[in-house]
């Protein structure tokens, strides 16, 4: 028997994952947009009638949890996915946590963690859980330039709506736990241009296991980078990606003023498609251990929307 999935927002994201899905033949997979064009269903409550048994919630960010509340309070679900940001305030979280279906539900509902499967950050997690070496701090970053001539990219620019860099390091903050567990405190430093849009933020972390870890991110590069250091007691892990089509990924090791590569690679869009494809496999097949929760959602949501 199929399992019906329902895909709630047909923008660039919520197209990506229908075109993996449909490709699989033992899903049956409709989507529901405002955009009557993209959509397989008039109305929302259609949708929700067609009783999918797994939802994929891909909206603007401002409206995760509104969605989220309204198909807990119509319909039995084996399984949730939210696109990442969970919400874009603490409020929303506690209105849903005050709702009895979300009691029911919380188990079944997680965040989209897309970057744990990126091909370096199988290498890095593999690299430090082989190693018992003792590691001081990590540094990670993600720059990007804002394109202010995009429309569609304007909620970027409303942090109500999920805009801002500090949203857009949700991915690095998920990384870092990822890697080095809870999150004990934090500082938030974040910096706005004369138009009020945060286009540079810097966070500190310190981590349960004694860690430290120092984010940022910024929309002032000419170029897409992502990358990361880790410094052990007797060598640093860097690893470095630039540019997105196609996306160029090293990794090197430097100790005793030597750098040894040990991984490098090329990303093309295809091949980009596989982490997406890896998460929606751990989402549909119950791989829990994989995925990002509610609880560890609701930690970063309360450090970069409580600033």
């Amino acid at each position: 028997m199929l399992k019906k999935i329902l895909i709630v927002g047909a923008g660039s994201i919520g197209s990506r994952y229908f075109k993996i899905l449909r490709r699989k033949k033992s899903l049956l997979v409709k989507r529901y947009d405002i955009d009557k064009k993209k959509s397989d269903f008039l109305k929302f409550q259609d949708s929700l009638s067609w009783l999918p048994e797994y939802v994929i919630i891909c909206s603007p960010n401002n409206l995760h949890l509104k969605i989220l509340n309204k198909i807990i309070n119509t319909i039995k679900l084996k399984r949730i996915l939210v696109e990442k940001p969970l919400g874009t305030n603490l409020r929303e979280i506690i209105n849903i946590e005050n709702n009895k279906n979300f009691k029911k539900n919380k188990k079944k509902i997680l965040i989209s963690c897309n970057m744990r499967f990126h091909p370096a950050i199988k290498k890095i997690k593999k690299y430090i859980e082989s190693k018992k070496q003792k590691i001081h701090y990590s540094e990670i970053f993600w720059h990007y330039k804002l394109d202010g001539k995009n429309k569609q990219k304007n909620y970027f620019k409303i942090k109500s709506q999920g805009g801002g860099i500090i949203f857009d390091l949700w991915h690095e903050i998920d990384l870092v736990t990822y890697f080095f567990g809870k999150i004990n405190k934090a500082k938030v430093h974040n910096y706005y241009n004369k138009k009020k849009i945060n286009k540079l933020s810097k966070i500190t972390i310190k981590h349960n296991s004694g860690i430290m870890s120092f984010v940022s991110g910024d929309y002032l590069r000419s170029l897409k980078e992502r990358g990361m250091k880790i410094i052990f007691e007797n060598s640093t892990l860097d690893w470095i990606s630039i540019g997105k089509y196609p996306e160029k990924i090293q990794i090197n090791l430097l100790k005793n003023n030597i750098v040894k590569n040990i991984f490098k690679s090329k990303l093309a869009p295809q091949s980009q498609s596989v982490m997406y494809e890896i998460m929606l496999d751990n989402f549909l097949n119950k791989k829990k251990h994989k995925m990002l929760d509610w609880d560890q959602s609701k930690k970063i949501l309360k450090l970069i929307s409580n600033v």
